[in-house]
C-alpha cells in the first residue's frame, strides 16, 4: 500500500521482488502475485513519489471505479453500519474523491 510514499529503501524491496521474486534471503513462493496501491500526485495534498517508467513497467496498471450504488447494496449485505450507507447515498462522490486519470 502506497509503495509511492515509502522510503527508497522500500521501494528498492518492491523493485527486486518484481525483477527476482526475491528479497534478500527470502524467496516468493511460485505463482506470487504483488499487489501495489499508490496514491495520487494531487497539488502538494500528498507526500508522494513519482514512479519512474522503469518501477511502473513492472505493474500492469488497472482502472478502479467505484460504483456508489453497487458498494451500498454489498454494504447492506455485509452488515455495514446503515449510517455509512446513507451518508454514502447522499454523497456518493465521497465514496472515491479521485477520477481514474488522477489515479493513473
Amino acid at each position: 500500500d502506497e509503495i509511492n510514499r515509502g522510503l527508497s529503501v522500500a521501494l528498492n524491496a518492491v523493485m527486486q521482488l518484481t525483477n527476482d521474486q526475491t528479497y534478500d534471503s527470502m524467496e516468493l513462493p511460485e505463482g506470487s502475485r504483488i499487489i501495489a496501491c499508490i496514491n495520487p500526485e494531487k497539488d502538494g495534498t500528498y507526500d508522494v513519489g513519482r514512479m519512474d517508467d522503469a518501477q511502473l513497467d513492472r505493474f500492469g496498471i488497472y482502472e478502479v471505479t467505484s460504483d456508489p450504488e453497487e458498494w451500498c447494496k454489498w454494504a447492506a449485505e455485509h452488515d455495514v453500519d446503515e449510517r455509512i450507507i446513507r451518508y454514502i447515498t447522499q454523497f456518493p462522490s465521497n465514496l472515491c474523491p479521485y477520477d481514474n486519470k488522477e489515479l493513473v
